[in-house]
């Protein structure tokens, strides 16, 4: 039979109309409507067949009695019938019309969402074209998914000439228009990622965003990129020319980060944010300073000739290498009508990576002052350590944990596409050095370096999509590395093909002003006329001399002093009194036992909070009690507390319970908030140290009036934070004036639970204090300015009374110093590990030294000894009672005033000194302790020894059998006390 074209256009238009009907009705996905029709069925799924046949019987069945079909069914078959009876339209070439609109649908959508899924694979994101000319990504790019991202893929099953509209893509457009449209898209010098996410709302933004037409950039941002770009790349050739032997780790070949990250800066103030907390390796460090962060040039260069370091007359420091460098700065913008945003670029160790948490901490910790939009973290990072290093991983996790949250972080990877000589290939597993943004939901544009203005583009699109879902974005900026690690090497040792290719690669600077000229945006001379001004201002700083101003101590911590300023008086006591008073007490006690109403505990605690009840009736508190009552004491007096790790609501061993939880419906009431009014307190941590510690010393380091606390789980876990401890919490003020009080709850003591879960490695945080061991510090009888001459306090506390007053000391002083507290286990319920209520009250104050009971004038034995393992010298001491136990709860800096005023009251010749400790000799404090020891005996004249009583040295902390332990210990004692 022969139909007019009308005709066949009718049922055409009938047939795509009735498939959008159906299909909006039903709610299905074209996909799944295909399955119904058996077009491209899959073969894994079991679906009924549909074929045309059947259809026809369907609506020959409906037409007999309809209401033996379903709905959706049904409805569709009336509108075929109101059709058939009024344009003569044929029920069966509707259907077949149906179909291969579904079909051709179902295959547009299929090469829509490969270009959406794997365009990235394909995207020029490479500026030296790598991979195409030597296979240098072999065996990590995969690809055969390029080969669905070919006009030859889709030609052949479609019809080319059909009109489409679908997705945020121009309207009535071909499948090759579409194909093209999607190429120049996701194929271009941009491989968007952003299919992983498992939000539709993220997953359509970005499409909206992406598929769009972006808005052209005006001539005068082209130009002020070109500016930056210039300027930067100017500013690298001065140094090489003035300093050609000096480790600078230029920036060379990733130029266009400068633009990149003036965009991000401009955009986020747009969006409202007022202060940018910025970490970065030193690869690029010193354009990032002076061209972003507006360091005067003079300054910069001065680093490079000086050989002092400022103010040491003021607050002693070693100083730090250039490329370490930091700032704190107002940075004025255009795009803003003239406001500015307030930058801090933190001070980073040589150790790539380990600034990331850092970063979050201070930035957090801006944001509990603020507001968490109005605060944002950049974070800078190097491809090979990004892909290489876990603290990487650590970090990330932390992006959604509530008490962690920034809200979003901003992370460019500045992938020179090299690790010092090692190749990707050899650097990780997986296609990418940003892939691990798809095990946490985070989108990546990977970005050409050479296209200055798609890095803009991205560099905004990352700034609103942080703004808009408060989640972290990566941008992965492709670019080179122009001369080797640093300026001396000579990288064509272990990459000839590269270097071969940067060295006959045009810098980014010269191509972007080629275009520009080239398009009539300017012209050639007005470029040179920048570059010879930028020459001139960098040589005029040079020849300057630069006055360094002091930039410590500023802003929050402006009411802190440095170690030249002494925080005390000769009128007022060395310790502060940090007593509270005994109504106050009993106030805080209340409020902490207070439970409210139709709110279910367990059995247990509410059988410990009427104990705590009990103890201001004269009875004795123990360790979680005192610790309750001093952060207490401190969020009454205006400060904050923060303390985190794992398990640390709960406590380790079920001790603090600073979290309550409803028994019958699992809500969550924190009674610290009874008396702040707003934060918790103390939280839960992931199962990280090194990050969680990072983030805690970055918190500590914004606000001077929070005590901040990180507890490990077991102090033998703090070593998977060394590098935090060696790189920041020991030399931060000696290397960068940086202060802190930070305080380490380190669960410490032999107690045979075996070599894991039984040391926080005393020893070495002893080895990190700077005070000399040899001799007596001049200001030995002032405690707190021998504390504020030394790096770190380091604390081994047996009392509860002195745990309180230990903790609230470190607010009641004029300056922050870390603390680093071995804290116990089994004397969280040892019955004689007790204080008197009256001792946490006034004129009550830390003891750093706790002398013996005994008043004997010359015993035989007088017994130093630390922590936990006093209690077990104690309970046989019965029997040697004239034996004198000396306690030492402050290490470090040492206690020499009370050690040798001890000293100088026992001593007869024949009474033996002796240090006594369950640790290994070669752990623990005897190393320690002994010099110090021997120069107090030597300040008074003394030649008598020190003697040594513990364990022999060992390679594990101790034996994991439970009955040898237990003689070791009972051997221990003996040794001790006998005569």
């Amino acid at each position: 039979m022969w139909y007019s074209p009308k005709q066949l256009s009718l049922w055409k238009q009938h047939g795509t109309q009735i498939y959008k009907s159906f299909n909006y009705e039903t709610k299905l996905s074209q996909t799944y409507f295909s399955r119904l029709f058996s077009v491209g069925k899959p073969s894994s799924v079991d679906v009924p067949t549909q074929t045309l046949q059947d259809l026809m019987d369907q609506y020959e069945a409906w037409k007999e009695r309809s209401s033996t079909v379903p709905l959706p069914w049904s409805a569709m078959f009336q509108q075929i019938q109101k059709w058939e009876d009024k344009d003569g339209l044929l029920p069966q070439q509707v259907f077949q019309y149906m179909i291969d609109y579904a079909n051709h649908s179902l295959k547009v959508s299929h090469m829509v969402n490969n270009y959406r899924n794997f365009g990235h694979f394909k995207a020029q994101w490479d500026p030296l074209h790598l991979d195409s000319q030597f296979g240098f990504y072999k065996g990590l790019l995969p690809q055969d998914r390029k080969q669905a991202l070919t006009w030859e893929y889709y030609q052949h099953s479609s019809k080319a000439t059909d009109a489409l509209s679908i997705g945020h893509f121009p309207v009535n457009q071909s499948l090759k228009s579409l194909f093209q449209h999607l190429e120049s898209i996701y194929c271009g010098n941009i491989g968007f990622e952003y299919a992983h996410l498992s939000s539709n709302k993220e997953r359509n933004w970005f499409q909206h965003k992406i598929e769009r037409k972006s808005p052209s950039l005006s001539h005068e941002q082209k130009k002020q990129i070109l500016k930056d770009l210039t300027a930067a790349d100017t500013f690298e050739r001065f140094l090489a020319i003035k300093f050609p032997t000096a480790k600078r780790y230029g920036g060379e070949g990733a130029d266009s980060l400068i633009p990149g990250l003036h965009t991000i800066l401009e955009t986020a103030s747009l969006l409202g944010v007022e202060s940018v907390v910025l970490g970065m390796p030193h690869r690029g460090r010193f354009a990032v300073l002076v061209h972003v962060l507006n360091m005067p040039v003079e300054e910069m260069l001065h680093s490079f000739v000086t050989d002092q370091v400022p103010f040491t007359d003021i607050y002693y420091c070693t100083g730090d290498v250039r490329s370490h460098l930091s700032i704190s700065t107002d940075v004025q913008l255009s795009a803003s009508k003239g406001n500015s945003i307030h930058v801090s670029l933190l001070e980073n160790p040589s150790h790539l990576e380990v600034v990331n948490p850092v970063i979050l901490g201070k930035t957090r910790a801006k944001q509990d002052s603020l507001s968490r939009d109005k605060v944002l973290a950049i974070n800078i990072h190097g491809d090979a350590a990004f892909s290489g290093q876990g603290v990487v991983y650590e970090t990330l996790q932390m992006f959604q944990l509530e008490h962690y949250s920034v809200q979003g972080t901003i992370h460019i990877v500045v992938n020179n596409q090299i690790g010092f000589t090692t190749n990707p290939r050899e650097g990780r597993s997986c296609a990418y050095s940003t892939d691990i943004a798809k095990a946490l939901d985070i989108p990546v544009f990977h970005v050409n370096g050479d296209d200055p203005e798609a890095v803009v583009r991205c560099c905004s699109l990352a700034a609103e999509y942080r703004q808009h879902f408060g989640k972290d974005v990566m941008i992965d900026l492709v670019c080179y590395r122009l001369h080797g690690h640093n300026e001396v090497d000579q990288p064509n040792f272990t990459q000839p093909l590269m270097y071969q290719c940067i060295k006959n690669h045009t810098p980014v600077s010269t191509q972007y002003a080629n275009y520009l000229v080239s398009n009539g945006i300017m012209t050639e001379e007005e470029h040179q006329q920048w570059i010879r001004s930028f020459q001139t201002s960098y040589q005029n700083a040079f020849k300057k001399d630069w006055k360094p101003k002091p930039t410590f101590l500023l802003g929050n911590w402006q009411h802190m002093v440095p170690e030249s300023v002494v925080a005390t008086t000769s009128d007022t006591p060395s310790l502060p009194c940090t007593g509270v008073s005994e109504d106050n007490l009993h106030k805080l006690l209340q409020k902490l036992c207070h439970v409210p109403e139709n709110f279910q505990l367990h059995p247990q605690i509410a059988k410990l909070l009427e104990e705590r009840r009990n103890l201001g009736n004269g009875k004795w508190l123990d360790w979680a009690t005192a610790e309750a009552l001093a952060f207490a004491s401190l969020l009454d007096e205006g400060y904050r507390v923060r303390l985190s790790g794992q398990d640390s609501e709960r406590g380790t061993f079920s001790q603090r319970h600073a979290v309550w939880v409803d028994q019958e419906k699992e809500t969550r009431y924190y009674p610290f908030q009874v008396i702040h009014g707003k934060d918790p307190s103390v939280y839960n941590s992931h199962l990280s140290e090194n990050a969680v510690l990072g983030f805690e010393w970055g918190y500590s380091l914004e606000t001077p009036q929070t005590l901040v606390i990180w507890e490990a789980q077991f102090g033998d876990f703090a070593n998977a934070a060394q590098v935090m401890i060696d790189c920041f919490l020991s030399c931060s003020e000696r290397k960068w004036r940086k202060q802190s009080g930070l305080v380490l709850f380190l669960p410490h003591g032999w107690e045979g639970q075996g070599p894991d879960h039984s040391s926080a490695r005393l020893e070495r945080f002893l080895q990190l204090s700077d005070e000399d061991q040899d001799t007596v510090p001049p200001w030995y009888s002032n405690p707190i300015q021998q504390l504020q001459k030394t790096n770190v306090q380091i604390a081994n506390c047996t009392t509860p009374a002195n745990l309180f007053h230990l903790l609230r000391s470190q607010m009641h002083r004029k300056f922050r110093k870390p603390l680093i507290l071995m804290t116990p286990k089994s004397l969280l319920r040892h019955p004689q590990c007790k204080s008197e209520w009256k001792e946490l009250q006034p004129p009550h104050r830390f003891m750093r030294v706790i002398p013996a009971d005994a008043k004997a004038r010359n015993p035989p034995k007088v017994v130093f000894c630390s922590g936990k393992f006093y209690y077990e010298l104690l309970e046989q001491s019965a029997a040697a009672s004239s034996v004198a136990l000396i306690r030492l709860e402050q290490l470090a800096p040492f206690p020499f005033q009370e050690v040798i005023s001890l000293l100088r009251f026992y001593d007869h010749p024949s009474t033996r000194i002796i240090w006594c400790q369950e640790e290994p000799k070669n752990m623990g404090a005897y190393t320690y302790v002994k010099p110090r020891l021997e120069a107090c005996l030597r300040y008074n004249k003394d030649n008598r020894p020190v003697e040594y009583i513990g364990r022999p040295s060992g390679a594990a902390a101790s034996t994991g059998i439970y009955s040898i332990f237990q003689k070791e210990q009972q051997n221990l004692v003996h040794q001790a006390l006998s005569e």
